[in-house]
């Protein structure tokens, strides 16, 4: 019987999220797993297939337990537990003491807090997303943490710039490389893609003005898009739409079949829009997305914004990183793709080739195995 073990996962989205379904896939030839989440807003998981554990924090406002953990466990206690959070430690607590885990896996900070308080066992870390409740990360004991996975080292300082986890694994959220057959000549090379949330940090407002402007140019936006942004495309660009200069596509498409829709395209945009304030941050500015990895593992060259978790694309020749979301920047970064497209799409999949997901968590998985036989 293979060992059991579970992720605990609070801020992330799953089905968008590679390094997680990516280590499913990689694990679950190893191990029993169980995926064990709490996420306010439950919706689209029917989408992955994957069985899902949802906990159900239903506060009472007269909640006994609560009052008599206020009362006797708080009292000599320098750190206090909100009132979800104390749900959510007893609800986890409960939903895992029946069972035999080897490890747990916790995803990003608030997860991991809950399990320190929920769980003796080892712990293995996998931070993701550094824009939700850093603040926390002075509640974080990292001396019992078994390992970290992250993207970059200086991720990894911003989080524990005076600890040195014994484990740390640098692993990007790529995608898994697969021998895709490409006719560049059947590509539109006015088609453009954005591949990924349409919201005004992602600069779609720089993509819908750079069509509005360029008017033989077409994008297509696949992913969930924000309903004020699809307001503001129905006001604004109506003849776009109506002529499908802009196409919004919001289906689904599974980590096996996206990057076979993506290589339809042209040219894929990878932007933040750092004008805003919640764009601007270290997370944004040192996490490359995990479209950019879709659209070199799909050899479609790539435009972002010149920043380092985007600085992959320069130093390795995928596209052009551009000063600003100008049209006129955006403009020139398409003619100099154009300019030499058949060496960028060959540089997108020889660099695939090395950045897949299989070959970067090889040693965390091996790491994994290891840790779990020794348990």
């Amino acid at each position: 019987m293979k060992p059991r073990i579970c992720f605990f996962v609070t801020d992330t989205y799953i089905p968008y999220s590679p390094t997680i379904l990516g280590l499913y896939r990689l694990l679950s030839p190893l191990f029993h797993i169980d995926i064990i989440m709490y996420y306010p807003n439950i919706k689209k998981f029917h989408e992955i297939n994957i069985d899902i554990q949802f906990l159900s924090l239903k506060p009472k406002k007269f909640d006994l337990s609560f009052q008599i953990y206020k009362r006797l466990l708080r009292k000599n206690s320098k750190e206090k537990l909100s009132y979800n959070d104390y749900i959510l430690v007893r609800e986890l607590r409960e939903s895992i003491k029946k069972k035999k885990y080897v490890f747990i896996i916790a995803v990003d900070i608030y997860a991991l807090y809950i399990v320190q308080k929920s769980y003796d066992g080892p712990i293995h870390f996998i931070s993701l997303e550094l824009h939700y409740h850093t603040h926390m990360i002075n509640k974080i004991d990292p001396t019992k943490i078994s390992s970290i996975l992250i993207q970059r080292r200086d991720r990894y300082e911003y989080l524990f710039p005076n600890y040195e986890i014994k484990n740390i694994f640098y692993v990007q959220n790529t995608t898994f490389y697969k021998d895709i057959q490409i006719d560049i000549t059947k590509r539109d090379p006015y088609l453009l893609l954005h591949a990924g949330t349409g919201q005004d940090i992602f600069g779609i407002y720089a993509i819908l003005n750079f069509i509005g402007k360029y008017e033989n140019y077409k994008i297509y936006l696949k992913g969930s898009c924000f309903p004020c942004v699809k307001s503001d495309i129905v006001k604004l660009y109506t003849d776009a739409l109506q002529t499908n200069r802009i196409v919004i596509d919001e289906k689904y498409e599974s980590e096996e079949k996206v990057v076979d829709f993506i290589s339809n395209y042209y040219i894929g945009l990878c932007f933040y829009d750092l004008s805003i304030e919640k764009a601007n941050n270290f997370n944004y500015l040192t996490a490359p997305s995990g479209k950019l990895f879709k659209y070199i593992a799909a050899g479609v060259p790539v435009i972002g914004n010149n920043i380092p978790g985007l600085s992959i694309v320069e130093e390795f020749r995928l596209g052009v990183l551009i000063p600003n979301l100008s049209s006129s920047s955006i403009m020139s970064a398409v003619e100099k793709i154009k300019s030499n497209y058949e060496e960028y799409v060959s540089n997108c999949l020889s660099t695939a080739k090395k950045l897949s997901f299989d070959k970067l968590a090889s040693n965390y998985i091996h790491f994994l195995q290891s840790n779990g036989m020794e348990s």
